[in-house]
């Protein structure tokens, strides 16, 4: 009968301290979690930021080649152009090139996938603007640009970096 009274308060001490235990511990391991999750989100968008950059740069620098050479275009020679546009998106990185009309119909195109269309609402902001125009979809895991063509009549500059599959499904979460 008396080991019963002696038992009772240690089960309520032990008790007791398992459930302190249990909140110091899980109020630690939450912040830590916290901490983690957000610190890999802005890792995600740094990258997803320094993909959108990078694309700008290299449409102005493809764009001012371009229009630099615009005389093997002139010249109507295909297969030196396509060489051409071959090595801008091999030594820029890019994914796709692509020279599309103001039907956004692709005039020429240098790509491991096929060309899909710009999206109306970007293609008539650059209509009359010199500018690039940063299209960034986590959705369909890209980063684009498009860019007017100055030496070329009615021919528009559309390239395309598509961005790490699993970073785009994070930021979607």
């Amino acid at each position: 009968f008396f080991s019963l009274f002696t038992l009772i308060p240690s089960v309520l001490i032990a008790i007791f301290s398992l459930f302190l235990f249990s909140f110091a511990l899980e109020k630690y391991l939450d912040d830590k979690i916290t901490t983690v999750v957000n610190n890999s989100h802005k890792l995600a968008k740094n990258y997803v930021d320094e993909k959108r950059n990078k694309v700008e740069s290299d449409i102005i620098m493809a764009a001012f080649d371009l229009n630099k050479n615009y005389n093997i275009y002139q010249k109507e020679d295909k297969t030196n152009f396509q060489r051409f546009l071959d090595t801008q998106r091999i030594i820029r990185n890019l994914d796709q090139i692509h020279l599309i009309d103001t039907n956004k119909n692709a005039i020429m195109s240098s790509s491991n996938t096929g060309y899909i269309p710009v999206e109306d609402r970007a293609f008539k902001m650059v209509l009359n603007d010199d500018r690039p125009l940063k299209i960034i979809n986590t959705f369909e895991n890209k980063s684009a640009a498009i860019i007017k063509l100055s030496s070329y009549p009615n021919t528009f500059l559309y390239v395309v970096r598509f961005l790490d599959e699993e970073i785009s499904k994070y930021l979607l979460e």
